[in-house]
């Protein structure tokens, strides 16, 4: 074969409009000085190809091949220069054809940048194919027939009823064969005469293909089904979902591979596939039924799959729609999990309110404000998803603290309240027990609680001093505060339990039990409250001379804070220092109240600072209730004029 024999082989192939080689046989010497490939066939692996045609006729002959890499179609030599996506693609350009094997040389009697010394390897362009040969009649850039000796296809091919459609080897047999049936019928005919020539050349697409396999996946994506294909060496392969495939009908199994089927076919003629018109006439033409999705049974079986990989019960049953709908009635209040955001940023909120209207599935929630009133707007929620609430006349009253009394003075620091009041020594509050003990009840009142209501899953207290107190259901945990407070697997942490992760049945006993544990908590804070306030009129009883301020000593001369010394004007986003530690408020109270975190910190901690009457500060640490924990700081307190933006 001459050179020129090459280049008219070349651009009959593949899809080059300009191809010039210079051979020199006595410096040993082919000189590549253009390769072009047309506009509308880039990206296809064309121009792969046709190089690899070069360089094997070069290695047949010993010949070096040499070149200067250089993009076409740009104007004068300063364009050149100046222009970034000029030296962009001269250098995406330079790595291809390194990738070839070509490399910069000292060679003198060169002209060309690039070199590449000859290697030993086969001619692609021959005619010789191991494995491999074309299709003659119908369509042959769709429909290989192969003919390779290593693979032994088994004689007892399965039959029906006798394991159809779970053997690879049937499967592959089966979608080669549809393929090949589709190229020799008069559409497939039809649309070969009219483009299927034009078409694979302008791809690039070999004439020869390998035919399609098929495998089964162990279920790593969502679909019951996928086609794969690759343009430069046209390898088609057809993944179908191992995991859920055995729960399939047969109906569903054929439409399936038929489905995919189509994919390839359509990918191997016009080098992408959709699920529009084109795809549906194939579809159909092979007897698929030519929907884009699947059936619904099989989109069921495949989502109760995937629900069970996660971890997830699987969807209520439509009699478990029906008894949970049931169990509520308008007026009724209730409380649900709110989710906002997406992926990382998405949040759960508890949302309570009144079930205003009722649906077959769903029931409409009007939320509630603090103040108990109905805000105007509506939720539809699942009736599994609900949890029973108190209506706002039945939830017990919170005593609001009286200055003075229960608590310091504005501007009046915890220490200075106490020495006045002589609280800390006289009338000291009740003993709290350690936080460690308090929890431990606490979770032996919820694992009562679970146990008290049929059906609701069972749970076991386990606690360790400094490590903490948890509640275990099954294998998964709740964190248990001193406080009451109860937390699984959520936004703000604490466990590893999932509420969803119950079937409908358990998830509506465990939110009973929990709803009975929240009364048992309300009550708790109220018994304790009442034994407070009955002790203080114990002692007023025992001693009737001390009345109101009297019974905590409270001097009538204590002057008032001074008026420079509150935190009037105090926004949020202003830092303040307190003694040698600076603080950003986040929420302002009164004139002698700020709620703020460290500064810098990652927010986990709250503080609340309060001005003293002599010019400083104290900074205590808050827990939920925003109730004083402990002392942090005490000094002089500065404000900065810095400013942190919250937003």
């Amino acid at each position: 074969m001459t050179v020129e024999e090459l280049v008219e082989e070349i651009k009959a192939t593949w899809p080059v409009s300009r191809l010039h080689l210079h051979e020199h046989p006595a410096r040993k010497l082919l000189v590549l000085d253009t390769l072009v490939v047309r506009p509308d066939a880039r990206g296809h692996g064309a121009g792969t190809e046709a190089l690899k045609a070069i360089l094997a006729y070069a290695d047949a002959k010993g010949l070096r091949v040499s070149l200067t890499p250089e993009p076409i179609g740009w104007g004068s030599a300063a364009a050149k220069q100046d222009s970034r996506e000029f030296k962009a693609r001269k250098k995406r350009l330079e790595k291809w054809y390194a990738a070839h094997g070509f490399k910069q040389h000292s060679d003198f009697s060169v002209s060309e940048r690039l070199l590449r010394e000859p290697q030993t390897r086969k001619n692609p362009m021959s005619s010789k194919k191991t494995g491999w040969i074309t299709v003659k009649g119908g369509c042959d850039c769709c429909a290989p027939v192969r003919k390779n000796p290593s693979r032994k296809t088994s004689k007892a091919r399965p039959t029906r009823g006798e394991g159809k459609y779970t053997d690879e080897a049937w499967l592959e047999d089966f979608v080669n064969d549809t393929v090949a049936r589709f190229a020799a019928s008069e559409e497939g005919r039809a649309l070969s005469r009219q483009d299927g020539e034009a078409l694979s050349r302008r791809l690039g697409a070999p004439t020869t293909l390998p035919l399609v396999r098929v495998k089964f996946t162990p279920g790593t994506s969502n679909k019951g089904g996928e086609c794969q294909y690759k343009a430069s060496t046209g390898e088609c392969i057809i993944r179908l979902h191992g995991g859920v495939w055995a729960e399939f009908t047969e109906e569903e199994r054929f439409d399936t591979v038929l489905h995919e089927t189509a994919h390839a076919i359509e990918f191997r003629r016009y080098g992408g596939s959709d699920h529009a018109a084109r795809w549906q006439h194939i579809a159909k033409s092979i007897g698929g039924s030519g929907t884009p999705k699947l059936p619904a049974g099989a989109s069921a079986k495949l989502d109760n799959f995937e629900r069970k990989k996660k971890g997830l019960p699987p969807p209520p049953t439509k009699e478990e729609m029906e008894a949970a709908r049931e169990l509520w009635v308008v007026g009724d209040w209730v409380s649900f999990d709110y989710r906002k955001g997406r992926g990382k940023a998405a949040s759960v909120e508890k949302v309570e309110g009144k079930i205003v209207y009722r649906k077959q599935h769903h029931a409409t929630v009007q939320p509630a404000n603090d103040d108990g009133s109905l805000a105007p707007v509506r939720f539809d929620v699942p009736y599994y998803q609900l949890r029973r609430a108190l209506p706002p006349e039945m939830r017990p009253a919170v005593k609001e603290k009286v200055p003075g009394v229960d608590k310091p003075l504005p501007g009046e620091s915890l220490s200075a309240w106490q020495a006045r009041t002589g609280r800390a020594r006289n009338n000291p509050a009740p003993p709290r027990k350690p936080n460690f003990d308090q929890a431990m009840e606490h979770a032996a009142a919820f694992v009562a609680a679970l146990e008290s209501v049929q059906g609701a899953p069972r749970g076991k207290g386990w606690g360790k001093p400094g490590v903490g107190v948890r509640v275990y259901v099954g294998r998964d945990w709740l964190s248990v505060g001193h406080d009451g407070t109860v937390r699984g697997a959520g936004p703000r942490g604490g466990g590893t339990f999932l509420e969803g992760s119950l079937y409908p049945s358990q998830r509506r006993a465990y939110k009973q039990a929990m709803d009975a544990y929240l009364v048992q908590q309300r009550q708790r804070l109220a018994d304790e409250w009442a034994a407070i306030e009955a002790e203080m009129e114990d002692d007023v009883r025992d001693n009737p001379t001390l009345t109101g301020f009297d019974f905590f000593d409270v001097e009538d001369d204590e002057p008032s804070p001074p008026s420079g010394k509150t935190l009037e004007g105090v926004k949020r986003g202003d830092v303040l220092q307190v003694g040698k530690s600076k603080w950003v408020v986040f929420q302002k109270g009164d004139n002698y109240t700020a709620y703020a975190f460290k500064h810098p910190s990652k927010h986990k901690k709250a503080y609340r600072i309060r001005p003293d009457n002599e010019g400083g500060a104290d900074v205590h640490e808050i827990d939920g209730m925003s109730e004083p924990v402990a002392l942090v700081v005490h000094g002089p307190l500065v404000r900065t004029g810095e400013k942190v933006d919250l937003a």
